[in-house]
């Protein structure tokens, strides 16, 4: 016997899943959702990791091109302290001053007054594994002179910094220079980041060698 809607078209009959189907299913979403939180984890995790690596090549080359540019300006212009005195024209591994590594004046660009560049005398300083670059608002400084400080690179294992002679025949690197009123030909810069690895670049001295 054959049942039949009210419509008179025969009925069909509907068919449930049954427990077992509904375990097996359940367990296979299961499956599939523990691979996919686990390739999901994954990707989270190399995606931080290449954002902490972008971010210190970032700041890296940030660090390079401003000390690139320093050096490339680098002045002859004689300065005196906060006491009055000459400093010479370039110190490095200020013994007097811990941290610092290189001082220098340099010119550069007035934001204020376009096509006009003003000089600076800079610091660059390693302290508790921070690299920061320093100037001094005023050349001949007196005690109560500002100084403003921008962090350049966090977790610095080490920095060094060597100044390069060179002649006809060799080229000396130098960790102290003694000379008050002469340039060295370059500076080489050696950064160590946390992770062990080194990045070293040499920057010439504009014109140096003429002016020996």
């Amino acid at each position: 016997m054959m049942l039949v809607s009210y419509t008179g078209q025969p009925m069909k009959h509907s068919r449930a899943f049954t427990l077992l189907e509904m375990i097996v299913a359940i367990g296979i979403f299961a499956v599939i959702a523990v691979v996919s939180y686990g390739s999901l984890n994954r990707f989270f995790d190399h995606r931080d990791i290449l954002q902490t690596e972008f971010e210190k090549m970032k700041d890296l080359q940030l660090a390079f091109s401003l000390l690139q540019q320093d050096m490339h300006f680098i002045s002859e212009r004689i300065v005196r302290d906060e006491y009055g005195d000459s400093e010479p024209l370039l110190i490095v591994n200020n013994i007097d001053v811990a941290g610092e590594l290189l001082r220098f004046t340099t010119a550069r660009r007035n934001v204020s007054l376009p096509g006009i560049s003003t000089l600076q005398r800079v610091s660059y300083r390693w302290e508790n594994g921070d690299f920061i670059r320093m100037n001094w608002l005023v050349l001949d400084r007196d005690q109560e002179a500002i100084v403003s400080e921008q962090l350049l690179m966090s977790d610095i294992d080490n920095v060094s910094v060597n100044v390069m002679t060179s002649d006809e025949e060799t080229t000396q690197s130098l960790s102290t220079w003694d000379s008050a009123e002469k340039l060295p030909d370059g500076v080489e810069w050696q950064i160590q980041l946390a992770d062990g690895t080194q990045y070293r670049r040499v920057f010439d001295i504009k014109g140096s060698s003429d002016k020996q």
